[in-house]
């Protein structure tokens, strides 16, 4: 017989007993409603504590973050400042140093740039924007990153816009090369 069509009977009341006057069941009722209901205020509480919580986290997450790539902006505006009066090799090394800083960053966050010249193109981490003859490549390979790719930690952020060596044709193997 299947529980469904089982009709749930009622519990039948609770008597008081001879040993349990009325009023020791009505104080222990009492007793665990109250209980009861502290116990879910303080439930309501911790949640509203949590969503208070992730609501901060989520507004000054990155803050850490902000205060590194703000020391990066302030080279970069020290830069422009003695972009006048300054050497062009100066300021070439200057700028250099600033993008070492701010790929150390975000190497420290997880940011990885795809790999590309030399490599077998892989759609899933490549765009193919063009194909190259080569000689010094495979048909297939990575031979000229247009932009760079990168990867956040396993995922792919964005692909790398590449061109791809392509097999050269009888005619362009006979031709000397530049």
């Amino acid at each position: 017989m299947n529980t469904k069509d089982k009709k749930q009977e009622p519990l039948p009341p609770v008597e008081a007993t001879a040993s349990e006057p009325e009023n020791d069941w009505q104080e222990k009722y009492q007793e665990a409603q109250d209980k009861y209901l502290r116990l879910a205020a303080e439930m309501d509480n911790l949640r509203k504590r949590f969503d208070r919580e992730r609501e901060e986290l989520l507004k000054y997450g990155s803050e850490r973050l902000l205060t590194e790539i703000l020391q990066i902006k302030d080279h970069l505006e020290l830069a422009l400042q003695h972009s006048a009066t300054a050497d062009v090799k100066v300021l070439k090394d200057g700028l250099l140093l600033t993008e070492k800083e701010l790929d150390k960053l975000l190497k420290k966050l997880g940011l990885h740039p795809v790999p590309t010249v030399g490599e077998l193109f892989d759609p899933a981490i490549h765009e193919a924007i063009g194909q190259e003859p080569s000689v010094d490549y495979e048909p297939g390979t990575v031979v000229r990153e247009y932009q760079k790719g990168y990867l956040f930690h396993e995922r792919l952020l964005r692909p790398a816009k590449v061109s791809v060596a392509m097999a050269l044709s009888e005619t362009e193997e006979k031709s000397p090369q530049k």
